[in-house]
């Protein structure tokens, strides 16, 4: 590490300089002188020497604001800009890249109200409004400074600019010095202020060296801050943002709060500035006489520099580093066989005679310093070779090693051809003698691990082969060896064993051949296990299981099936044994080939499968069946039942639909009903029966599989599907209607209050007050009547008779009550001029004579019209006359024009009150009303006020209509005893929509020859009295067309 005494002087003027010793940054670390046969090393860059800046590089997209010390700077030299009011100029060179909101610029424009932007064409609005803002009123990509209505002029040198500082680290500075307000002028205070833009760092900066106020122009709002291109992002300082406020000796300063921009660790050569490479690390190679490194941060474009124009907190400042290559060296080289058995000798080059050599080693026999020794033993030998007359040593080792001595163990010296029941079929091989290991030339045999390279393999036979057989090569580092090894391979023995069939009870004999031993499975029913011949008398069919074995290697399976023919199980078919008395059934035996039946008694024969049995009583019969020699039997019973009688009975054979009848049967052991339609239960000898229909239901009485049957009709009578309906619920008094019944054969009706008829269907209604009719339907068989009852009411509405309030006569814009009554629904038509369509009373102030009709019903039902009429007389016109400004000594007149009998009401000092034109004498501003009346009574008022005054008047209307009717279409100012007078008008943005210096010529609210839409806009009016003083005026005028 190297120390240097520096002097570092920040070029940004707000920051002191900082004298003292500089410290290395990054460290570079001591000078490197390689060693011998070394011409290459790794530089390190160690950045812990580097004191941290209290400024920091970012992205310009956003910006923080801080409060800093007010230092205003130098103007001598700068350029000046001679701008007027509401104005701007550019494009003036910047000087150097300057980066704002993300984007580079090299020029900027000022603009006379306070600002600079890095656009053309921006709006020199006066008036002030927050920002952000998309409004085409508000300047974009900007630094305001601030904006408010500023009022510079081009002989005073208001504004100027310039270039301060050298490359990369200058300064942009802009200045408006002792510039005016506009309106309040100098009386109010100068403003002093600068912008400063700085190189490298991309910070900015507002000095304020004084900013007044002035509360009568504008509203006196200020912003000072950054606006972004798009107006949606302000940056201001707190409280600053279109507000009122003043300040002295202020200063804040924007700096780029964005993502960091990380600067690149740049390698370099000392004298070339051609980069080597970037990061905190470089691999160099020095030429002979060695090289200077040194490396710093590089900042990317629009931040070139930045390292150079921040302030170091101690002075930081590159390192540089020298490396100086090593001298040529001794490079030996062995030579040495790879294996050895025993003495070995090997030898090194170059040999020289004024070279030294050393060797070190486990083995060596004999002398260590000449150029070829004898060895002994494996191991890693070395040799270092120096030079007197070279400085430089050289080395090198080799390794020797011993060749390996082979063994293969084996689990078996005999293997099975197959693994037969459990046959040994395998062996594993171990090798051992060597650290690595390769199984080859496998023969007779199979490899089943998988892998030729494994200590211990696992090989089966392949069928075929007696002898087995594997070459292993084992292997020590670069030496090997191989050794061979053979295995036995013994064939299985092939067996036959012999089947038979016997019947149940009955034994017989299996004989195996083949080999020497045999074992047989299972064990049940057999004489022996292991044996060749056994005696074999199972219970049913077996299968048995054989294995033989020869010198321990076993055969397959063999199995063998010993038959055994079961005695047959005889069967007799159908399950149901029952007959009738007097009937037959077929019997049918299964099971056997022949058949045997006894007794004779009811058969048709006693031999073969199927006989038939028609015993007079019940009777059990034997049958023999015989199969393949064996025989069995079975017992058969024939059970013979008696047929039923049944007699039945009914407690009612006719019922109404929904009622029951009681059904009973007798006779029999059990009983089933068909249909089940209606029955509480389908079995049983009594059931209680609900169809919906008429029905004759079936009974099956049975004694067991003997059955009989019966019927019972029984007869229903449907009740009546009763509909009633009308075309009307309600009448009005005096009507009638319909009624209609339906569903039912007869109807009686009542009351008879009101009926045409009391037996009919249908039936006129005409009752006279509300009533509930009452309908019986019925339907009848016989004797039974099936009845079903209804009820209808009818409501009876009175006639409504419609009362309503007299006509009467009102003047336009007056109001008046309407009423109506004679029911409880009231609708009024039209509606247009009421304050409501319904209603026993309404509100009526008709622009027009109107005759309203009035409706009155009960719910809308029975209802009676009316009508009233409103007439509507018109008022008189009055027009008092413009307001006015009149000097104390000039005559005074009032003249009104308008309709009927005009009177003056209010005012002073008036010749003639009754008179429309009249003189006045008034010695003090004062308003006057004249008020007429027609021949209706109608009247009307208006108003005008003159302001009294000692020298000169001046008149500013505040609306005007620019429609083309000839009155009030130009806004026009009118005054006496004035003279140089200047009128502007400008819309809410602030944008001068007009301007004139003729009192004769006033704005006809035309913006480039297109008419302005109605709205509030502000005037500016100037001008001078007799007494030679400038007046301002300012307010506003409605525009209406």
């Amino acid at each position: 590490m190297k120390l240097s005494t520096k002097i570092a002087l920040a070029i940004i003027p707000l920051i002191s300089a900082v004298t003292g010793i500089s410290q290395n940054c990054p460290s570079l670390g001591p000078d490197q002188f390689l060693p011998c046969g070394v011409n290459q090393t790794v530089l390190t860059a160690n950045l812990t020497t580097c004191n941290p800046s209290t400024i920091t590089a970012n992205q310009t997209t956003t910006y923080s604001v801080t409060n800093i010390p007010f230092a205003a700077q130098p103007t001598v030299g700068a350029t000046n800009v001679p701008l007027s009011d509401d104005s701007q100029a550019g494009p003036f060179n910047i000087g150097f890249s300057f980066c704002f909101f993300g984007n580079t610029y090299t020029q900027m424009y000022i603009g006379s109200n306070g600002w600079i932007s890095f656009s053309a064409g921006q709006p020199v609005t006066f008036a002030s409004s927050p920002i952000p803002s998309a409004s085409g009123s508000v300047a974009k990509n900007c630094i305001m400074g601030p904006w408010q209505d500023w009022y510079p002029q081009t002989n005073l040198q208001n504004v100027s600019y310039q270039t301060l500082g050298t490359a990369p680290c200058r300064r942009l500075v802009v200045s408006w010095k002792d510039i005016q307000m506009y309106s309040c002028w100098a009386s109010q205070g100068l403003g002093n202020f600068q912008i400063v833009i700085y190189e490298g760092t991309n910070l900015i900066e507002n000095h304020i060296g004084n900013k007044p106020n002035c509360v009568g122009w504008s509203g006196g709002t200020g912003v000072q801050g950054l606006h972004n291109l798009a107006g949606t992002v302000g940056i201001t300082v707190p409280g600053r943002n279109s507000t009122q406020w003043t300040t002295v000796n202020n200063a804040y300063r924007y700096s780029p709060a964005g993502a960091p921009v990380n600067p690149t660790l740049t390698w370099f050569a000392v004298g070339n500035p051609v980069p080597l490479g970037t990061g905190p690390t470089l691999t160099v190679t020095p030429p002979v006489g060695g090289q200077q490194y040194t490396c710093h941060f590089v900042y990317p474009a629009c931040y070139v520099g930045f390292d150079s124009c921040i302030p170091n907190a101690a002075g930081n400042s590159p390192d540089t580093v020298l490396v100086v290559p090593g001298l040529a060296g001794i490079n030996p080289t062995i030579t040495a066989p790879t294996c050895i058995n025993g003495p070995t000798q090997i030898s090194v080059a170059p040999n020289s005679a004024t070279n030294i050599v050393q060797w070190t080693g486990p083995g060596i026999i004999g002398s260590t310093t000449s150029p070829t020794i004898t060895v002994n033993a494996t191991g890693i030998y070395s040799v270092v070779i120096s030079n007197a007359v070279n400085t430089c040593t050289g080395s090198a080792s080799v390794l020797v090693s011993q060749t390996p001595t082979l063994n293969i163990a084996s689990t078996t010296n005999t293997m099975c051809s197959f693994n037969s029941n459990g046959s040994l079929n395998t062996a594993n091989l171990t090798a051992s003698g060597a650290t690595n290991y390769t199984w080859t030339n496998i023969s007779g045999m199979l490899n089943t691990t998988g892998s030729n390279t494994a200590t211990i393999i696992s090989v089966t036979p392949i069928p075929g082969f007696a002898t087995g057989s594997a070459t292993l090569v084992g292997v020590n580092g670069p030496c090997s060896n191989t050794i061979s090894f053979n295995i036995a391979i013994i064939p299985n023995p092939t067996i036959a064993v012999t089947s038979a069939s016997v019947c149940q009870g009955l034994g017989n004999t299996l004989v195996a051949s083949g080999a020497a031993n045999y074992n047989w499975s299972p064990s049940s029913g057999l004489s022996a296990t292991n044996v060749a011949t056994v005696t074999a008398n199972p219970n049913i069919t077996t299968v048995y299981s054989v294995i033989g074995n020869n010198l321990g290697c076993n055969s397959t399976t063999q199995t063998t099936t010993l038959t055994v023919v079961p005695n047959p199980t005889i069967t007799v078919t159908p399950l149901t044994n029952t007959i009738c008395a007097g009937g037959n059934m077929n019997l049918t035996a299964n099971g056997a080939s022949t058949y045997n039946w006894a007794p004779n008694t009811g058969l048709n024969t006693t031999t073969g499968a199927i006989v038939n049995a028609g015993p007079a009583s019940t009777t059990n019969y034997t049958v023999i069946g015989s199969a393949a020699s064996c025989t069995g039997s079975a017992v058969y019973q024939v059970s013979v039942i008696i047929v039923p009688n049944l007699i039945t009975t009914v407690s009612r054979d006719i019922i109404c639909n929904g009622t029951t009848s009681n059904l009973n049967v007798n006779g029999a052991n059990g009983y089933v009903w068909a249909p089940t339609t209606g029955l509480n239960s389908p079995t049983g000898a009594f059931v209680v029966a609900s169809p919906p229909t008429t029905t004759n239901y079936t009974v099956t009485g049975f004694n067991g599989v003997c059955t009989a049957s019966a019927s019972v009709l029984l007869t229903v009578v449907q009740l009546p599907n009763l509909t009633i309906s009308s075309p009307e619920y309600q009448i009005c008094y005096g009507k009638s209607t319909p009624i209609y019944a339906s569903g039912a054969q007869n109807y009686t009706w009542s009351p008879n209050n009101g009926l045409s008829s009391t037996t009919n269907s249908n039936v006129i209604a005409t009752p006279s007050a509300n009533i509930n009719y009452t309908v019986v339907g019925y339907n009848q068989t016989g004797t039974v009547v099936c009845p079903q009852q209804m009820s209808y009411s009818i409501i009876v509405v009175p006639i409504s008779v419609a009362l309503v309030s007299p006509s009467i006569a009102l003047c336009e814009g007056e109001k008046t009550m309407l009423t109506a009554s004679g029911g409880n629904t009231i609708l009024w038509t039209p509606t247009v001029g009421l304050s409501s369509g319904s209603g026993g009373g309404v509100i009526a102030s008709p622009s027009v004579s109107t005759l309203y009709t009035v409706d009155v019903s009960y719910d809308g039902f029975c209802g009676g019209s009316n009508t009233v009429f409103v007439k509507v007389n018109p008022n008189p016109k009055v027009t008092a006359g413009r307001d006015t400004i009149i000097n104390l000594e000039q005559p005074m007149f009032l003249s009104a024009s308008g309709t009927g009998t005009m009177t003056w009401t209010d005012g002073e000092a008036i010749m003639c009150r009754v008179c429309p034109n009249s003189q006045v004498f008034a010695t003090r501003n004062s308003c006057y009303t004249i008020e007429t009346i027609n021949d209706f009574g109608c009247k009307a008022k208006d108003e005008m006020c003159i302001e009294v005054t000692v020298d000169f008047g001046v008149y500013i209307p505040n609306s005007f209509t620019p429609n083309g009717d000839g009155i009030n279409d130009e806004f026009l100012i009118s005054g006496y005893n004035i003279s140089d007078i200047t009128m502007d008008v400008f819309d809410r943005w602030g944008e001068k929509l007009f301007t004139s210096k003729e009192i004769t010529t006033g704005w006809k609210g035309n913006y480039k020859n297109l008419p302005c839409e109605e709205a509030v806009y502000i005037y500016k009016v100037t001008y001078k009295g007799l007494d030679g003083k400038r007046v301002n005026k300012t307010g506003h005028v409605t525009l209406n067309r």
